[in-house]
């Protein structure tokens, strides 16, 4: 199984108070880290190696990943730093350490989701790997379209007729940030490849839970306690 790759660096401005001392992937759900059930969900499904690259409250997350390791799982920590920074370039100075293709995630989103499938999917040397989900706007801003089995992806401006959603799961490799600056958001890379028709796709049916507001922890925790 690839190694993975979780972003956890941001400042969670939209949750206020809540995350001023804790970063949002470790806001408690139902007595748990919110960050447990991602790494559970993804560990369960063979994952070894994970990397977080880290930024506000970095710390805390320390703290955290000291009291969960694993005996079977490798964590490792990367930082933000005056060089490489933004989520394309965390990414980036992780991937100089990866061999090979690896997942790339969010901490604060839980995603349903079939890793095996995905990997039957990826054809390696044709270019990255974005998981979508046919939102129709429900979620957020559709930001996908499909056309002739081609993805057209935008996140800097609105696509007339889009119905997807970037899910919030991919596949790099190191290759595919050559010739990208340190410091620049993933998403300009996905629709760089997008353009150049060389970002591949796969099709999640079911939805994904993030908890980047206040609305979000309560369906996520709805959810957990349903299940």
């Amino acid at each position: 199984m690839y190694p993975l790759v979780i972003l956890c660096g941001g400042k969670a401005k939209r949750l206020g108070s809540l995350a001023s001392e804790v970063p949002k992937s470790l806001i408690e759900i139902n007595k748990k880290p919110f960050l447990s059930y991602i790494l559970e969900n993804y560990i369960d499904q063979g994952i070894k190696d994970i990397y977080f690259c880290l930024g506000h409250l970095s710390e805390k997350f320390e703290e955290y990943i000291e009291t969960s390791s694993k005996a079977e799982v490798n964590f490792y920590k990367s930082y933000d730093d005056k060089l490489f920074n933004g989520t394309g370039g965390a990414v980036k100075k992780v991937a100089k350490k990866i061999s090979g293709p690896f997942f790339v995630t969010y901490g604060d989103s839980y995603l349903d989701i079939n890793l095996k499938k995905i990997l039957k999917s990826y054809k390696m040397g044709k270019g990255p790997l974005m998981t979508i989900f046919k939102n129709n706007g429900q979620f957020d801003n559709s930001n996908c379209m499909l056309t002739d089995e081609r993805i057209i992806y935008s996140k800097s401006q609105t696509l007339e007729g889009a119905n997807y959603i970037d899910y919030g799961l991919s596949i790099f490799a190191s290759e595919d940030f050559l010739y990208t600056p340190n410091s620049f958001d993933l998403s300009s890379l996905q629709e760089k490849y997008s353009l150049e028709n060389k970002l591949q796709y796969y099709e999640v049916r079911k939805r994904f839970y993030e908890i980047g507001n206040l609305e979000g922890l309560k369906e996520f925790d709805e959810h957990i306690r349903k299940i």
